[in-house]
């Protein structure tokens, strides 16, 4: 029986070998298919070599199967790259084999392969194991990914925000509030920080706060879910009732794909009407003043 390895290496071989080129030939050919952006025919032309030409092009091999999304194949030529031991530390490996994990929905692989490689150095594959924590509401794991991110760039304001954020999911809203305020401060522009801010100040009953923030996150992003729903909690616990329902509606109107917050936000406009629909009962039943 062949050893898995070989039996990897085989199926990466082109099943009709392609005639010797000169290299340079076949790289000249390669470039303007890259220079055009035309990444399945950069693909194509690789897969069409011989075993040894493409593990030489190998960042063009796995770039050219990212770009035309090839993922099952991107995976496999880097699983068997890994075992020929090219380029085995290389960081461009950590991406495209962790990307095609992640592009599968294999994001708790993805995520403590982004980790690995963090481990080693690379600081670049942190930030991409930080998006599959998110994606895996894993907010414990997020919360020690930013807080290597924060020890190392401790000024940066991207940074103190994933930490803010993990802080708020785990319903540190203290810590959280600590670190938002600062991320925001250092990163003004920064539309996810003020959302994550103004839920920590609607967790503490600051709602005129919260709704500060969170007309900070709307204004820098008009849909972001996040701005709308915690403008929208501020505006009730303000009493402001049909300010509060149009931030849910127009969130509603985002056609969100999560039942659990469409239902949510559903419960919120129906709360609001009854609230509204009470206050003009109250006001109609007020006597009139005497002419």
């Amino acid at each position: 029986m062949l050893a898995p390895a070989l039996l990897l290496l085989l199926s990466l071989q082109p099943a009709t070998p392609a005639p010797t080129e000169k290299p340079e030939v076949v790289d000249k050919r390669i470039n303007e298919l890259r220079k055009a952006k035309n990444w399945a025919a950069v693909a194509d032309e690789l897969e069409a070599l011989p075993q040894k030409q493409r593990l030489e092009r190998s960042y063009f091999w796995l770039e050219s199967l990212e770009r035309s999304g090839r993922w099952a194949r991107l995976l496999e030529v880097c699983e068997v790259t890994v075992l020929l031991g090219k380029p085995g530390s290389n960081p461009f490996l950590t991406h495209f084999k962790g990307k095609a994990l992640s592009e599968l929905g294999r994001h708790a692989e993805a995520l403590a392969w982004f980790c690995e490689g963090g481990k080693k150095g690379d600081i670049t594959a942190y930030l991409e194991a930080s998006n599959e924590a998110q994606a895996l509401s894993d907010w414990k794991t997020l919360l020690e990914i930013a807080e290597v991110l924060v020890d190392r760039y401790p000024t940066s304001g991207a940074y103190l925000g994933l930490k803010g954020q993990a802080l708020a999911k785990l319903g540190r809203y203290d810590d959280a509030e600590l670190a938002l305020n600062e991320s925001v401060h250092l990163v003004p522009k920064g539309a996810m920080n003020w959302a994550d801010l103004a839920c920590c100040y609607n967790e503490h009953g600051k709602y005129q706060e919260a709704y500060d923030a969170a007309a900070q996150a709307v204004a820098l992003d008009p849909r972001l879910m996040e701005g709308l729903c915690n403008r929208g909690r501020a505006c009730f616990g303000l009493k402001r009732y049909k300010e509060g329902r149009d931030d849910y509606a127009t969130a509603l109107a985002l056609n969100p794909q999560d039942a659990a917050i469409v239902r949510n936000l559903k419960l919120n406009i129906s709360m609001a009407d009854k609230f509204l629909a009470h206050r003009e009962t109250k006001a109609s039943k007020r006597p009139s003043g005497k002419l």
